[in-house]
């Protein structure tokens, strides 16, 4: 019984994350594009992402007390429906894209806020510990699978049919996205959610460093995992001004990234695993750095290797982390209080980004200069990070970095559900 709801909640999971990156491709990816195409403004796509993080963090934080107190997986679907209702927006409104654009993006925010508490609850529940580490290498191909097959099919329907089929393909995504959210295991919940007493369990047991150790490797994660991918799409946009080269390179460098992760699980504990969770990271920015140079499609390229595909493996330990670290630390029972804290590092390292990057754009003007310096240090914060986290693991005894996880996870069905981001 309890493999069958092991299987069961993997399987839904993995599906889940996949309908909703190719979504999340849509509104992230091209509907950012759109808006640059017909405004030539980065400044309005840099607050249509403002409000959309903004959004997120507030129905985080909000929902944060149903997840504990009812049900992870209810939340879930409602990010679901939300997400669903905004694509048929979208479907209906093809040609007020730029018109109704902080619509869209507080009803994106809005999704994204309900849709991560639960999950992220859901998914430290049923795939903590030793699990983790093999089921985040399991979402990372997943979503790298995912945007193989969609941003070239999208891109091409935006090309070379109009944006408002794509968005009618997207709707029928978020239907299966609906099916397989059905799939996931019904949690009966009765625990109370407060921050303060959080906070004051922290204090009783000394857990404000490794706790705020993790916020701040959360905190700088958020520079080269969001902005810095963000970077990307705003360049591709600028330079080459076109939606199915956009998917295409997007697709190209996602079959990238399922063979460094697939290698990269398959690769046990020790000297080989640690050169490479700092040296892709290392790398990642020196392929960024052509830019400060010139902004062509070689240097975009070169970057968007670095970003999309050697990134992966920081972005594997990093989530583990952010999703394990009160299990690792052995006080389970504030997990929701803990990636609420997580997501307020991921809602001020947004501000400070993407406020930054809407200053460059102003200041700047249409040479970009600041923005690309801007982007050179955002992919220069994965050294950071990944070095952070090495520290973590050394500083706090009692804690085993990345164990073996077996071929097979063990089954461990847990009564309730728990979550993830990124923004």
């Amino acid at each position: 019984m309890k493999n069958s709801l092991y299987k069961r909640s993997l399987t839904g999971l993995l599906g889940i994350h996949v309908c909703w990156a190719a979504l999340d491709l849509l509104i992230a990816t091209f509907l950012i594009a759109e808006l640059i195409y017909e405004t030539g403004s980065i400044g309005v796509v840099a607050l249509f992402n403002i409000v959309v993080f903004s959004a997120i963090f507030i129905f985080f934080f909000i929902f944060a007390y149903i997840a504990k107190r009812y049900s992870c997986v209810w939340c879930v679907r409602g990010g679901v429906l939300v997400n669903v209702i905004l694509v048929a927006l979208i479907c209906l409104l093809p040609n007020k894209l730029v018109e109704f654009n902080l619509l869209f993006a507080a009803l994106n925010g809005m999704a994204g806020g309900i849709f991560w508490v639960g999950m992220n609850n859901y998914t430290r529940r049923t795939m903590g510990g030793t699990k983790m580490v093999t089921f985040q290498s399991y979402l990372q191909v997943s979503h790298a699978a995912a945007r193989i097959i969609f941003p070239f099919t999208i891109g091409f329907l935006i090309h070379y049919i109009s944006f408002f089929i794509a968005a009618i393909v997207a709707f029928g995504i978020g239907v299966i996205l609906v099916a397989f959210s059905l799939l996931l295991y019904e949690d009966k919940r009765n625990t109370v959610f407060s921050m303060k007493r959080y906070f004051v369990y922290m204090k009783k047991q000394k857990l404000f460093k490794p706790v705020f150790g993790n916020f701040a490797i959360q905190f700088i994660r958020m520079f080269w995992s969001t902005c810095a991918a963000f970077c990307v799409t705003v360049l591709i946009a600028v330079v080459i001004n076109n939606s199915f080269t956009l998917g295409w390179l997007n697709s190209v460098f996602s079959a990238g990234a399922i063979a460094v992760a697939m290698a990269y699980r398959f690769i046990k504990p020790g000297k080989l695993k640690n050169v490479l969770f700092i040296g892709t990271a290392v790398l990642s920015f020196l392929l960024s750095l052509g830019l400060l140079f010139s902004v062509d499609k070689l240097t975009i390229i070169l970057f968007q290797l670095g970003s999309a595909v050697c990134l992966i493996i920081p972005n594997i330990e990093t989530a583990t982390l952010q999703l394990d670290v009160m299990k690792k630390l052995g006080h389970e029972k504030y997990n929701t209080e803990s990636v609420v804290l997580v997501e307020f590092a991921y809602f001020v390292a947004r501000m400070v980004g993407f406020g930054l990057i809407f200053l460059a754009f102003y200041v700047d003007g249409p040479s970009m200069w600041m923005f690309r310096i801007l982007t050179v240090v955002f992919m220069s914060m994965a050294i950071i990070c990944s070095v952070c986290v090495k520290l973590w693991y050394r500083a706090y005894t009692g804690v085993k970095p990345r164990e073996v996880p077996p071929t097979h996870p063990p089954v461990e069905i847990a009564p309730q559900l728990q979550e993830s981001n990124g923004s």
